[in-house]
């Protein structure tokens, strides 16, 4: 009987370590993919006020386990005065350690504004933030931002 006792409570030891060991590479997986999502602009085209801005912006996956993509969500502003903005709420499943280029189409809700500066170069700024959702976890909101001139 004693036997049969070791011999259990090695096993119920083996499947706690696996089971902990699991947890833990899922919690790298989230904390890699929460502070290492790579972003990074690939296009922006703005030609009149009253016409959209398209922004494609570049996501990249830094683990090996896939993640979701659920919402992307823009805020244009020329200098420090927002002037418009867009949404992406398309779901996109991206693979561990690839990539894929998101296009948002964003309004400019202040045409005045824009019109107002004439030929000037404009330096955009945009800040946005990503829902991102990884197998096991809860989506997870990330903040971004980056300038643009031209």
């Amino acid at each position: 009987m004693p036997i049969a006792a070791l011999v259990l409570l090695g096993a119920l030891a083996v499947a706690f370590g696996l089971n902990l060991a699991t947890a833990t590479r899922r919690s790298v997986d989230a904390y890699t993919a929460y502070d290492r999502l790579e972003l990074s602009l690939e296009g922006f085209t703005f030609t009149a006020a009253n016409e959209p801005v398209i922004v494609a912006i570049r996501v990249g996956n830094p683990t090996d386990a896939p993640l979701v993509i659920e919402s992307l969500d823009l805020r244009l502003a020329a200098g420090v005065h927002t002037v418009g903005g867009g949404v992406l709420r398309e779901e996109h499943l991206l693979p561990g350690r690839e990539s894929t280029v998101l296009t948002i189409t964003a309004a400019i809700d202040d045409e005045t504004y824009i019109e107002q500066l004439g030929d000037v170069e404009i330096e955009w700024i945009l800040q946005g933030r990503i829902l991102i959702h990884l197998e096991h976890g809860e989506p997870t909101w990330i903040p971004f931002g980056t300038r643009y001139i031209g």
